[in-house]
């Protein structure tokens, strides 16, 4: 199943952090930040699978040169040095040689430095042994100012790109906001990806959008972050791993209903098409009647008899229905993520502890919210047939053995 991500964050100065360390670790290189006189050295690094640099009209650019000047364009100590964007790479494009989702990677990234006038330093990465085996995934370094090549191939920085103006200065430039340009980008990574899975033959797509704007009742999971994970990997239970928990099972228990809800109106469907007897047309001889109702292929697939005794006990725990109110602590929960333990005062719903109806008594309510719709669709059914043999001007034949009398 091919899963969308794409998220973006600042490699900045005032966090301790600096492009040529970013770049030697996410690259596994070994590279000398020539502003610090520092070497930082991460060449014994498993996991990378590919590298290369992105830049307008496709000059060629030194790793080493390049995160050398980021640095020295910038003076203020907490100067933004580059930009982090993260992809996922459909493992279903990374089989074989993964030349397929290695280009994919590539060309994204080609398109982000035409369109900014930035280089893009593109690392594809394996997924981790502890963790998903289907995680392919790239970083994109970008430079936030625009880069140009002179005539002799040297090359230099430039003005701020359009990712790092404010939105006060975009708007005067008669240019989307901020967020409203993170929303192109991310509809720029799914629709290339898109293209990509298609022209594979590969089934799978992928959307950028949000669980509301796609009209979904699941909740979407709470981003867990590096130091998370890995305790949950240690076993160690986090806050934000509960919190995922309580969702996947509040999702699954929503899809569980709803299969359940299917599965009872298909019940109750045949069940009444089985009872209803076929009413004599206008234009037919009252003695024309069925004595027998008409079989179907339906029949043959029959799900088992709703007659038979639901053990409540035997399906997993309700969570609640009431989408606003899980919505409200959902996000009040999610906005204090970021605030210390000590400080917090909203804990997440234990939603998980929450009883909803029976499935007994959902069944008796939908039962009595469908009988009449469905009934009357019986009905409807019935008299489009009645009116298809009038219409053809056909004459009933008497024949006893589909249950008609002469």
């Amino acid at each position: 199943m091919a899963i969308y991500h794409l998220s973006t964050k600042p490699i900045s100065r005032s966090s301790g952090r600096s492009a040529v360390a970013s770049i030697a670790y996410r690259a596994g290189i070994a590279i000398t930040d020539e502003r610090l006189g520092k070497t930082y050295d991460y060449s014994k690094r498993k996991g990378v699978i590919w590298k290369e640099i992105a830049s307008p009209n496709g000059f060629k650019i030194d790793r080493n040169e390049l995160w050398n000047l980021a640095e020295k364009s910038e003076n203020r100590s907490n100067s933004r040095t580059a930009r982090e964007i993260v992809i996922n790479i459909p493992h279903e494009l990374m089989q074989g040689d993964q030349a397929t989702g290695k280009m994919l990677a590539y060309e994204f990234a080609s398109q982000l430095s035409e369109k900014y006038q930035v280089a893009v330093d593109v690392v594809v990465h394996a997924p981790d042994k502890q963790g998903d085996n289907r995680n392919f995934h790239a970083h994109l370094l970008l430079t936030t100012r625009k880069i140009e090549q002179d005539r002799h191939g040297n090359i230099k920085l430039t003005d701020k790109s359009q990712l790092e103006m404010s939105n006060t200065q975009l708007k005067q430039a008669g240019l989307l906001s901020n967020q409203d340009e993170l929303k192109e980008i991310r509809k720029a990574w799914a629709d290339l990806t898109n293209e990509y899975l298609a022209e594979h033959g590969i089934d799978e797509r992928i959307d950028h959008r949000s669980h509301k704007d796609r009209g979904l009742d699941t909740l979407p999971t709470v981003k867990m972050g590096w130091q998370a994970t890995e305790l949950e990997r240690q076993g160690i239970r986090t806050d934000v791993g509960d919190k995922n928990r309580d969702i996947k099972a509040y999702n699954t228990n929503l899809v569980q209903q709803k299969i359940l809800a299917s599965e009872i109106i298909i019940q109750q469907t045949l069940k009444n098409a089985s009872k209803t007897s076929i009413e004599p047309h206008e234009g037919v001889s009252s003695r024309v009647t069925p004595t027998t109702p008409i079989k179907s292929q339906q029949s043959e697939i029959r799900p088992p008899s709703v007659d038979v005794k639901i053990d409540v006990s035997q399906h997993p725990q309700k969570l609640p229905t009431n989408e606003q109110d899980w919505r409200s602590q959902y996000e009040a929960w999610k906005a204090q993520k970021n605030i210390p333990v000590s400080e917090q005062t909203t804990q997440p719903p234990n939603a998980l502890q929450t009883l909803e109806q029976s499935a007994m008594s959902k069944y008796e309510q939908w039962k009595a919210e469908k009988a009449l719709a469905e009934k009357q669709a019986q009905r409807e059914a019935e008299r489009q047939r009645q009116l298809e043999r009038s219409q053809s001007k056909l004459t009933p034949k008497y024949d006893n053995d589909i249950g008609f009398s002469p």
